[in-house]
């Protein structure tokens, strides 16, 4: 295949991420198939990220910039990547994220013989500083070798609500000419579960999923993400994405999916929303604001103490 053509078109959206950029540059760049452009798509930096992907792109040719006016999200970002792209498969790669040197290769060769048109990988999951992994996404002895079909009522079992270990983080290599044929990008208006909405309708569209036991993606977990809690704006995007997709006729036809699907709504707006008003308040230091919203909600006090007592478990 001509270097006009690669094989795999990479994606990486980044935002400010000149401290970690090169770590996700050269994984891909060192990967054991050559064949490949990697796209960054610079979200309105206002760090060196500009200038620390200029230096990748002088020195070698696969490597490209792409710069939004304004900082526009990460799913802008990656749409506007797959629109330059030309790639027979995307792949998603976060900045502060990296491969293992295989991983294009290996993922590929499962694709071929499977005739994919969406695989993943189980991923290792490391905080922040550390180079240690502290644990991976998938449950042990999921799937079963050498791969299985990822269908849509189980990408829904392994995305249970109010937990963050969920099958919406997988960073899986999409087909292109797939997306593209039929239409399907990142919701643009939404900055929270982009990813989870887009698996979600191919699945539900038929697309075939596969994915491998094996983890050949490093994901940088923010295991304090309590704290780090969206604005009240993205959890009513993500809401109004979830109306979006239960209007849509390949969930309207599924009893079964539109029934997982409202259960999640009324978890965002009754779960979600306040625990974004309680953490907003406390930011302002407004502890009787915090402590009304919690007295009057006072399911959100149990849900976050169980949440918090299962991320304790997990790390012990």
């Amino acid at each position: 295949m001509s270097v006009t053509t690669p094989v795999v078109s990479v994606i990486i959206p980044a935002f400010n991420a000149a401290a970690f950029i090169s770590k996700a540059l050269d994984s891909v760049l060192e990967q054991s198939i050559r064949d490949i452009e990697v796209i960054v798509v610079d979200d309105a930096s206002t760090d060196s990220t500009v200038d620390v992907v200029r230096a990748y792109v002088a020195k070698d040719g696969r490597v490209r910039l792409l710069s939004n006016a304004h900082n526009s999200g990460p799913a802008y970002s990656r749409n506007q990547a797959i629109k330059a792209a030309s790639g027979v498969w995307l792949a998603i790669l976060d900045a502060d994220d990296w491969y293992a040197p295989d991983r294009l290769e290996q993922l590929l060769q499962v694709a071929e013989v499977s005739h994919a048109d969406f695989i993943a990988d189980d991923l290792w999951r490391i905080e922040k500083d550390q180079t240690i992994p502290y644990g991976r996404l998938f449950p042990a002895g999921y799937p079963q070798k050498p791969w299985a079909i990822l269908t849509v009522d189980e990408y829904l079992l392994r995305n249970p609500v109010g937990e963050n270990n969920t099958f919406g983080l997988l960073k899986p290599l999409l087909k292109r000419d797939y997306l593209l044929s039929r239409g399907f990008s990142y919701d643009e208006t939404l900055r929270l579960g982009e990813d989870f909405f887009l698996y979600l309708e191919m699945l539900a569209a038929g697309a075939t999923a596969v994915i491998v036991p094996e983890a050949y993606y490093y994901y940088l977990s923010r295991v304090d993400s309590l704290t780090q809690v969206r604005s009240k704006e993205d959890i009513a995007r993500m809401l109004q994405g979830l109306e979006r997709v239960l209007r849509s006729p390949h969930v309207l036809h599924n009893s079964a999916l539109l029934a997982c699907l409202q259960v999640r709504r009324k978890y965002v707006a009754h779960y979600q929303l306040p625990v974004v008003g309680i953490i907003e308040a406390l930011k302002r230091k407004e502890i009787t604001t915090s402590l009304m919203l919690l007295f009057t909600n006072p399911h959100v006090f149990i849900m976050l103490s169980k949440r918090l007592f299962r991320r304790l478990r997990a790390r012990v």
